[in-house]
Parts: structure tokens; sequence; C-alpha cells
């Protein structure tokens, strides 16, 4: 990685303190999330026009957007889109905040010999515990571990985010419905055991903490079952269905939310959403759409 030097002129003319900070944000971003976008990496070396939000909102934090959808909604489309856009004049970064355990469960199915079978006992032993309604200390720990890293990359977006750059993620954790929606994974079940019921405790406290950080916008892609289905072939279809009907149900307290018919034509979509997006920067500023 390639960190910027104090020698760098912008056309912004950042001083001493902002090349600093954007030192530290891109820090942040390699080390933690393997990634540094097209505004702090190639634009800024460059030398090319790139503001930090500082400038613009200098007594509150830079805008915060979420994209939340059921997989096959065209999330990561989105949100790419809106990264690129923003970052041809803003510092901008993007933030995954998925555990990312369905791509964990795809893996194991493709397996060779055993990965078919092992992926359809795990799932069988995962639907049993849920009809029983008792969670047991080692999936108790294996859930509250997943939690505890979407915790940690939660942190991390903070912390870029204190840098002045916007923030773009592709989903955001929510604590009005448990579950793969990005919500706790834990149900607080009497019947659990006593591990799970503990670490049940904590880790709805640790989600209340993160949604009391609400984005400033929340983009919410819907769609149903069939087109997630034909976008999403390799998805259990009961995963699916979960999903889409959970998504109208997610609620993000002080947040601003858009819905958007995720069956539309992208260049639709995406029009909706730069507006919506426009909507937060300064009327002093121009954002094309």
């Amino acid at each position: 990685m390639q960190l910027l030097q104090h020698s760098v002129t912008l056309t912004e003319r950042f001083d001493r303190a902002r090349v600093s900070a954007l030192n530290r944000a891109a820090a942040v971003m390699q080390n933690h999330f393997g990634v540094i976008s097209l505004s702090m990496q190639s634009r800024v070396s460059q030398g090319l026009r790139v503001t930090s939000v500082r400038r613009l909102y200098p007594s509150a934090q830079a805008p915060l957007i979420a994209v939340v959808g059921s997989d096959g909604s065209g999330k990561s489309t989105v949100s790419s889109v809106l990264l690129d856009w923003l970052g041809e004049q803003y510092l901008t970064e993007y933030c995954h905040l998925g555990k990312k355990t369905g791509h964990w469960g795809r893996a194991i199915a493709r397996l060779p010999l055993m990965g078919k079978r092992l992926d359809r006992k795990i799932v069988k032993t995962t639907h049993s515990a849920r009809a029983q309604g008792r969670v047991g200390p080692l999936s108790a720990v294996v859930v509250f571990a997943l939690s505890m890293r979407r915790v940690l990359k939660f942190r991390r977006m903070l912390r870029v985010r204190r840098t002045g750059a916007i923030i773009v993620t592709d989903r955001y954790p929510q604590v009005a419905v448990p579950g793969p929606m990005d919500g706790p994974g834990l149900f607080l079940s009497p019947r659990d055991s006593l591990v799970a019921r503990v670490l049940g405790r904590l880790e709805h406290r640790l989600y209340a903490w993160m949604a009391s950080h609400p984005p400033d916008l929340v983009i919410r892609l819907n769609i149903d079952l069939q087109t997630a289905i034909d976008r999403k072939p390799d998805h259990r279809a009961s995963s699916l269905e979960r999903k889409v009907a959970d998504v109208p149900r997610l609620k993000f307290v002080g947040s601003r939310v858009i819905d958007l018919d995720g069956t539309q034509p992208l260049e639709s979509v995406i029009r909706t959403a730069k507006a919506a997006v426009a909507d937060l920067m300064p009327s002093s500023t121009a954002l094309s759409c």
C-alpha cells in the first residue's frame, strides 16, 4: 500500500493534519478491510480533487449510507456504484458489515465427495435446533463469535468515519428482526442452555449498541422470492424465502429509509439511490446523478 506523503499536493490544499488523517484512514482500510477505494488510493495519489467531508460538516460526522436487502437484491452492485460515484468528489469508503456465513456454507457444499452431504447435515441440525427452541453451548459460542466478528468490523468502520470519510456499507446490523438479516443470532429462548442465554443477552446488548449508531440513509432493496432464486441459484430457497420476507420488517430508528424495487431496471434503481444520497450533501455542492 502506498500511503499519502505530506509532500503530496492536492487541489483542495489539505494541510498537514488532513493529510495525516487520510494516511490513518488508508492504513485502517488496508489493514482491516483489505481494500482502499478509488477516492483514497488513485485519486488522491494523482492529485485529483477529493474533499474531506469535515470541510463541509465541521461539527458533524460524515454521512453514513447503508444498502440493505436480501441476497440477489443488488446490494453489492448498488453500493459499488455509489462508492465510485461519491469517490469522484469526496473521500468515500466501503464496508461490508455482513457475517458472510452463507459463503462458508456454499464453500462446504462444493467440497468433493462429502461436501453436499455435510452441508445437508449442518442444515438439518440447524433446523432441528430451531424447531426444538433450544441452542446448545457449542452452537451458542459459534454464533456469538460470528457476531463479535461483525462488532469488530463495525468499530473499525466508525474509526474510518471519524477521519472524515463518507461510508457506504453493504448490510447494516439491526435489532428489530433477529436472524439472518443482520440481526442477533441468539433468540434468548428459556429452553436454551445457560451458556446460550448468557451469550444471547450480551449479543443483544452489542447489537443494540451498533443500532445506536443509525445510518443517515438506508437504501432498502426489495425483491420477490422468484427473482432472488433466479439471481442466486446456488443459494438455498428456504434461506432466500426467509430473507425476502424479513427485509420489509427491518427497522432503523433515526434513519431516513427509502424503499426501492430491486426488480426494476438497474439504471432506474441507481438513479433513485443517487438522488437520495445527493439530498444528504450540502446545497453548496453539486453531485451529478
